[in-house]
This record gives structure tokens, sequence and C-alpha cells, in this order.
């Protein structure tokens, strides 16, 4: 029991104050990482007093592991969907009180975003058992133009913390804000730079999430999805590039050897590898097996820095157990792909793709700051490139600001984030990152340093000049309003009641958009969008009355892979072995049809013999 001293020091049972037992925290954690840095092995968690048991405390779960149900379990009544042209953010409470959001981004070629909560869990008895601490998973699907994958990835995030991250997070900016996880703006790479958070922590150390995937021979993996860390714990936020089944877990040690051993065999897997990659490296797990070994150094290409930082872990697990054909081949691959890794970056940095700029922008950034070889060289070149760009007026006058967020966040000019820094960020993982893939040349990190202020005063240049530009405008949209907004607040600094203006303008110009845009205008669903993510009520904006036209929740759904062949009727939903086909009133599916089509050809057949439009197949992996 806590008890106050005379001097007011909150006091532990030990009687030490806290800010003592903070100081002593701190220095442990210092020499900590002294003595990570210049290990020449790997630390392996047992090694350090206390920190293993504090792993498993925080992870151990309240229920043993389950399998699932054959039987295909439909959703809860807890389904939301929403209209997804210009982005959609789809926010669901679960049975247990999570909160979940589905964030699709604008420019994205899905139309429709749902997201459901299954009421068993969603695999088949003969796959790896779950945990249901918090429930048996969510469905995300979508309706995409042309392909069943986005071209850009939408991202779930599971907040654990009743919102209280959340409102922390819409402290950052109140226009376009990459951290608010509530709109269609979030971004957790490029929030992860504004954050400060540390380019080596990618890993939540508390949750993680899995889904069923497709392997070869019929086989049925779960597997680990790829995730983002912003620094809190609280936060699970997931990957989704295509109609998916995310189901979250506590990260035990036991989980994670039956995930990894699940991954690593012959399945097309990509951004799953990534994932088991950081998992294996969090838990030091030594791989015994020479073809799983083998299987993970031929699957090692670092386009991340989930792989960057597994890489220490898996070249030293080559060196120490592969055979000498293993040891080359990442011998070779050690260096040159961290080097592409950075090429990538820098053609992203400096792409007139407004996503695509953020995001090499934010990733160059995150590199620099830890010293990655090479970082600093490739960082001024993207910086001058840039300022060359925004000089010649190469990018158009809509592209110019997304550019300018990406060069402020890479020169450090983003002055207004939310984070300084937190020294118990890394207090719950062990990096063991060998030095050489660190230690970045001084004289190309003093180079662009010394550019900094050079190219800024251009960026800002640029800015003022597109901020006066739309100001000039008789009648400005209601993007252009909010853009100068972004442009006031985040680069220019001016104040507050400025930025609060552009915004409430942005606003009424948005409703009046909706008012003036007849239903069956092209530019009527821009229109709402804008009034939507300006804080416009559903009256305004009149979503309450479009609601009944939205596509028909629960009338398409990923399909669930099980070992046999079946067909069953749910819900006017008729299920195959490869895919799930959706009748509508014109051209039903027969039953007949769905048990005759029990392949992936068949399923192929039967589908191109159908009319109906809202027939989708719907799992093609």
């Amino acid at each position: 029991m806590a008890e106050k001293s005379q001097k007011g020091h909150i006091r532990r049972q030990t009687g030490f104050p806290r800010s003592f037992l903070i100081v002593a925290m701190v220095v442990g954690l210092i020499v900590g990482a002294v003595v990570i840095l210049n290990a020449k092995n790997i630390i392996s968690f047992p090694s350090i007093p206390g920190l293993s048991g504090l792993i498993q405390e925080q992870n151990k779960p309240r229920t043993q592991r389950q399998t699932g149900n054959v039987n295909a379990p439909r959703y809860t009544e807890t389904v939301k969907g929403k209209d997804a042209t210009h982005g959609a953010s789809v926010k669901t409470t679960l049975k247990n009180g999570i909160d979940v959001y589905l964030i699709v981004p604008p420019g994205n070629n899905a139309t429709y975003a749902e997201v459901g909560e299954f009421r068993q869990l969603p695999t088949s008895p003969d796959q790896l058992p779950l945990y249901t601490d918090f429930g048996y998973g969510i469905n995300a699907t979508f309706k995409i133009n042309g392909s069943n994958t986005l071209n850009e990835p939408a991202y779930l995030v599971f907040d654990f913390s009743k919102g209280g991250v959340l409102k922390k997070l819409q402290k950052k900016n109140r226009g376009i804000n990459r951290c608010d996880y509530s709109t269609v703006y979030f971004i957790p790479g490029v929030c992860a730079a504004l954050l400060k958070v540390s380019a080596e922590n990618t890993l939540n150390p508390r949750y993680s999430a899995v889904s069923s995937g497709q392997g070869a021979d019929r086989q049925l993996p779960v597997l680990p999805l790829y995730s983002y860390y912003l620094g809190f714990d609280d936060l699970l936020i997931v990957r989704v590039d295509r109609n998916s089944i995310i189901i979250p877990q506590p990260l035990t040690k036991e989980l994670a050897v039956d995930l990894i051993n699940s991954t690593f065999q012959d399945y097309p897997i990509e951004h799953e590898a990534s994932e088991a990659m950081d998992i294996l490296r969090y838990f030091r797990i030594q791989i015994n097996d020479q073809r799983i070994l083998a299987n993970i150094v031929q699957k090692f290409q670092p386009r991340d820095f989930k792989q960057l930082y597994a890489a220490s872990y898996i070249f030293d697990l080559s060196q120490k157990a592969g055979t000498e054909a293993v040891k080359n081949e990442m011998s070779k691959k050690y260096e040159i792909h961290i080097q592409n890794m950075l090429d990538e970056f820098y053609k992203d940095a400096i792409s007139d793709n407004s996503l695509r700029a953020i995001k090499g922008n934010a990733n160059l950034k995150r590199a620099y700051d830890a010293k990655i070889k090479g970082s600093a060289r490739k960082s001024l070149q993207a910086v001058n490139k840039v300022v060359s760009n925004l000089n010649n007026k190469f990018y158009s006058p809509d592209k110019v600001m997304p550019v300018i967020e990406g060069a402020a966040i890479l020169l450090g000019k983003n002055s207004r984030s939310l984070s300084k820094g937190n020294i118990l960020l890394g207090f719950t993982r062990v990096l063991g990152v060998s030095t050489d893939i660190l230690q970045d040349s001084d004289g190309d990190r003093q180079a662009f340093e010394a550019g900094i202020e050079s190219s800024w005063g251009n960026v800002v240049a640029s800015a003022q000049a597109r901020y006066n530009e739309i100001l000039a405008k008789p009648n400005p949209t209601a993007a252009e309003l909010l853009e100068a907004a972004q442009i006031a607040e985040t680069i220019l600094q001016l104040d507050k009641n400025i930025v609060d203006e552009l915004l409430d303008r942005a606003r009424k110009q948005a409703i009046e958009d909706v008012k003036n845009t007849k239903k069956d205008d092209v530019s009527f669903d821009r229109a709402v969008a804008a009034c939507e993510l300006l804080g416009g009520s559903p009256s305004e904006c009149r979503t309450d009355e479009l609601e009944e036209k939205l596509i028909p929740k629960q009338d398409y759904s990923q399909c669930i892979n099980v070992d046999d062949y079946f067909s069953t009727e749910i819900e006017g939903v008729y299920q195959c072995r490869y895919c799930w086909f959706i009748a509508d009133n014109d051209n039903k599916v027969t039953k007949e049809a769905c048990d005759a089509a029990t392949g992936r050809q068949e399923c192929d057949e039967l589908l191109k013999s159908l009319e109906a439009k809202d027939c989708l197949y719907i799992n093609d992996k």
C-alpha cells in the first residue's frame, strides 16, 4: 500500500521515493544500453535479471488456447460499414469493450469497407490453437475495383486503452493528423517518425494478430500479421491489404514458436515473413531445423525496419548453425539489401505520389536518426532533389503540400511533434542490434546537417507561396482550405486563431458543397467525404439519408479456409472451398452449383457463368 511521506513523496513498500526509483530505472537502462551496443553476440532474455519475468507477466493469457470451428462462424451483430470511395474510417466496439478502427486511406481502389466480429474462432480444428482473451477476431472486408488487393494498405487498430491514447494523439494537429487513427489521414509509419519512435522498436511487446493463410498442397497455416508500433503498448496496429480475418492474440513465446514454424515453410508469403522475423528476434528463438533456417535466409530481403533489425539476429543464427551455403548467402545479402532498402525510401521520397512521398521521407528520417549506414547520404540526396523540384514547379498544386510535409519530417522541422522522446520506451524489449548496420558516415551526417537550414528556407518559401495562392482564390474549395490550415499550423507556425478560422471556413464550405451538388453528380460523394472529414454532422453532410443506399451489410465476406470441400447456406450465402458466391435477388447461386464446384477451376467456371452484379470472387490466394 503506497503512503505519503511528510514531504509529499509517494513511497512504495520499500520506502524509496518515487523519484529515486525513476532515476534508478533510467540509470539501469543507460547501463543496459551501453552493454548491448558493445556486445559482440546478441544477448538473450534469460541473461537479464527480472526482464523475462516482466514479459511473461505482461503477456499472461487469461484463456487456454483453443481450436476453431469448421462451420465457418458468421458475425455477431457488431457489423459496421462505410462508403470508402474517398477513404473511410470505420469504428466498431467489440463485445469485450475493445474499440476497433479500420482506416482506408484516400486514393485507394476500395469503394466500400466493413468490419464485423466473429461468434467463434474462424479457423478449422486442425489449425493452430489460439487464445480467445480478446474475442474471436474481426473480419475486414472491402469491395475493390478491378482487383482483390488494395493498392495502398489499410490499417486495423485495436485500442486497448479505452480511448486514452487516441485523445493524446488527437492533440498533435487539428487538420491533417497522421497520428489520429479515427480519420483517413492516419499513416502509422509516418506517425512513428513524428513521435520519434526509434526505428528498431518495431513490435508491440504485448499483443499480436494472426490470420489463416493459404499454403501449398492445401495446407492452411496460421500466420502472424504485419504490425506497426507507435510506442504505445495499448495499441495493436495491423496492416490489411485485402479481405482479411484478423484475430488479436496475447504475444507469448509458446504461440510465437508455433507461428514461426507455421510461417517458414513452403508458403507464398510476404509481409507475414517480416512479422515472423520480428517475433523471432524479439523472443531470441533458436532455429535448429536447417531447412527452416535456410528458408528464412532465402526470404531475407530488408524492405523495412522490421527485417533490417531482424537481420543481425538472423545473421548470427546463420553463422552459428547454418550450412556453408546458408552462411555464404546471408553474408552476401546482408549489406546489399540494406542499401537497396534505402534506395526504395529515396525513390518514394522524391515521388510525386502523395502517400509515397510522405512515407519515404518519414522512413529516411527514422533511418537517419538510427544512424543506419548510408542513410545520411540518401537523406541529403532526397532533400536536395525535393527542393530542386519545388523550385522548378515540378509538382502540380495539389501535390505540393504532401511533398512539403514529407520534407518537413525529413528535415526534423515538424516542431509540433507530440512526443519529445520516452526514455522508458525500450524497457520491455532488448534489441542486441549489430553495430555494423549503424555507424553512418560522420562526413555525410555533417553535410546533411549543414544543408538543413538552407533547405528548410526553400521548403517554407514554397509553402508560403502555396498558402498565398489558396487564399487569393475567390472561392477556394474545402480541400484547399484544409490544405491552407495544415500549412499554417505545421509549416508556417501561424497563430492558433488563424488555423481555427481556416478549419471553420473549410467545414462550412464542405457543407455548402454537399447542399449545392446533385446526388447523381460525380463530385457528390467527394463532397460528402470532405464534409464528414471536416466535422460536419450526419444531417449537414446528408450521410444519414444516404446510409440505406450503401452496400448492404454482410453482403460479402472473407472465404473461410477449411480442409474439406463443403457447402452450407448461412444467411443466404453459399460457401465453396475456395470461394464464396454472394447471391442477389435476380440470380441465385444454387446450393447444387456450389456443391459441384469442388476446386478453384470449377469455382472460376461457375463465376463466369453468372451475371449478377453482387456475385464476387472473394478469395484468390
